[in-house]
């Protein structure tokens, strides 16, 4: 069967909406996160060229940003145009420039202005080193895991129906269940209860970044908020990487086991290779 003249119709605006000058990065995000979320083997097919011009429409807007950042000298346009490099950069480079721009920060006055950089860099030294993060930011570039449920839990209240939200599969439909508790199976209290899937993935990743840098008072402090089965679960893949043997959070390498074992099951959660 052929593509219906109504799809060739949402093709066209998709097209249309590329073409147009005032696209934002994140416009062309929500664009890519609906496309994605097609389950129609013919609609995917059809949509390949659109991937292509998506790319080459957000690495030019891309370009252009970092053109427009490189004769900045505050310490919020390098850092912004870090992070649009990113991407492109090997984990040890994107290490070594934040690092840098990290020696600067102290220069600001604003003691606020300090601690929000110090944050970002150490947000994009985090990514760069675990790629899982990506899928968890919300300030991502490109489609990731928590856009496009965003865009499931957006287009089931559009509808009112729950027919997007069996696009999820069994893993993260029982999270979101969870958090659904006893509120009904409406489409606005699933679409409320991915928001707070997605929070509690995000609490996980900032409780791990903690740990990455040596923050023990304060990853211990976020492991305590996590539900009771998750703390074991956390456990169980602590001692398992440690073949069974106590570890030390003081130690490096046992803060990188702990890092890992959090984002193990933040992995987990997120049902990303399937059910």
């Amino acid at each position: 069967m052929d593509i219906q003249p109504s799809e060739h119709k949402e093709f066209a605006a998709i097209e249309s909406r590329l073409e147009a000058g005032n696209l934002t990065l994140r416009d062309i995000r929500d664009i890519e996160d609906g496309m994605l979320l097609s389950t129609d083997e013919k609609t995917k097919k059809f949509s390949e060229g659109v991937f292509s011009r998506i790319g080459q429409k957000r690495n030019a807007l891309k370009e252009k940003e970092i053109v427009r950042l490189e004769g900045k000298t505050d310490i919020g346009s390098k850092v912004l145009r870090l992070k649009l490099l990113n991407a492109d950069l090997l984990p040890e480079e994107a290490d070594t420039e934040a690092l840098a721009l990290a020696r600067e920060v102290p220069l600001e006055k604003d003691a606020r202005t300090q601690a929000t950089v110090f944050k970002q860099l150490e947000e994009i030294r985090f990514a760069a080193a675990q790629p899982l993060v990506h899928e968890l930011d919300d300030g991502a570039l490109d489609s990731n895991f928590a856009s496009r449920v965003r865009q499931v839990a957006k287009t089931m209240v559009e509808q009112n129906s729950l027919t997007p939200f069996q696009g999820l599969n069994s893993i993260q439909q029982r999270e979101v269940y969870r958090y659904a508790g006893r509120g009904g199976m409406s489409p606005e209290v699933l679409a409320h209860a991915i928001e707070e899937y997605i929070h509690a993935l995000q609490h996980q990743v900032e409780v791990a970044r903690a740990f990455y840098f040596g923050r023990l008072g304060e990853g211990v402090e976020g492991l305590l908020q996590l539900p009771e089965d998750i703390r074991l679960k956390i456990d169980q893949l602590i001692w398992e990487g440690a073949g069974g043997e106590a570890v030390d959070p003081t130690d490096i390498a046992s803060q990188e086991l702990i890092t890992a074992a959090i984002l193990h099951n933040v992995e987990e959660r997120m049902g990303m290779h399937g059910d």
